[in-house]
């Protein structure tokens, strides 16, 4: 350590000068005065003066000394501030626009609900009796068993459309997949016309056979869709009775995926 070297330093010069002043005629005290005993008196008197001088010196020295490694060894414990670098200006990264929903079963799905025992879609409604189970698959309709026995054999639909049998959500999904694929898109796309639906963006092909496999795409709709007056195509489609009424009927949900439909249509209004 620093002070242990100055320790040993100042300890040899003291010893050096202290034989310095011993010896006659060396150092600064004149040779004839240390003749007489006066001057072997002021010797020592200077030789003490010195010492207590150094001792000083010495604490002095040592107290530094000390003192700087005392605060060295605190610095270095202390840790550095983390520095914060200023980032660079930068433009917000732009999120995508939400594209319409192309997916024609997802959309359908989503709207209609998912259920593995028959119910009554409209329970509120005494002119309209949907027995209905899976994704929107109408019991009562024409058709209907032979369509749910061929799809899902072995399962008695008598049962089923009474509520004393369940199906399983793949069978539900199967008679789904059967319906839209073989029903309701080719239905959608003969009502509007063939040129006309296969020239639709996916979006407004999902919203027509959304509003198909529902039963609300009405005559007047399907016209204008025919002609391209997609500035009436949107209203037209909301002058339902059941969207008027849903709440009454107890079919609130209508409303919410009519207005989806309407929405998709009004992408076809050139500005």
């Amino acid at each position: 350590m620093y002070s242990e070297f100055i320790v040993s330093q100042t300890f040899v010069m003291t010893r050096h000068e202290k034989k310095s002043c011993a010896r006659p005629g060396v150092g600064s005290v004149n040779a004839d005065i240390m003749v007489h005993g006066l001057g072997n008196y002021n010797c020592q008197r200077s030789g003490r003066n010195l010492k207590r001088f150094k001792r000083y010196i010495f604490a002095f020295v040592v107290f530094i000394v000390y003192s700087a490694e005392k605060l060295i060894g605190v610095l270095r414990r202390i840790k550095p501030a983390t520095q914060v670098q200023a980032k660079p200006d930068t433009v917000p990264e732009r999120k995508p626009a939400l594209e319409p929903e192309t997916d024609m079963k997802k959309v359908i799905e989503k709207y209609e609900g998912i259920r593995i025992k028959a119910y009554d879609a409209q329970p509120k409604n005494p002119k309209v009796h949907d027995t209905t189970i899976g994704i929107g698959f109408n019991l009562n309709r024409d058709g209907a068993k032979e369509t749910f026995e061929k799809i899902v054999p072995g399962v008695d639909f008598n049962n089923v459309k009474s509520g004393q049998q369940t199906i399983t959500e793949d069978q539900a999904r199967a008679l789904f997949n059967h319906d839209v694929d073989n029903i309701y898109e080719p239905r959608a796309r003969n009502k509007v016309g063939k040129d006309v639906y296969d020239k639709l963006p996916s979006n407004v092909k999902t919203a027509v056979v959304n509003a198909v496999y529902r039963g609300d795409l009405g005559p007047k709709t399907t016209d204008l869709i025919k002609q391209g007056k997609w500035n009436e195509v949107g209203k037209e489609y909301l002058d339902h009775n059941q969207y008027k009424n849903a709440e009454e009927l107890g079919i609130s949900g209508v409303k919410t995926r009519m207005d989806w439909n309407k929405k998709q249509f009004d992408t076809m209004i050139k500005p």
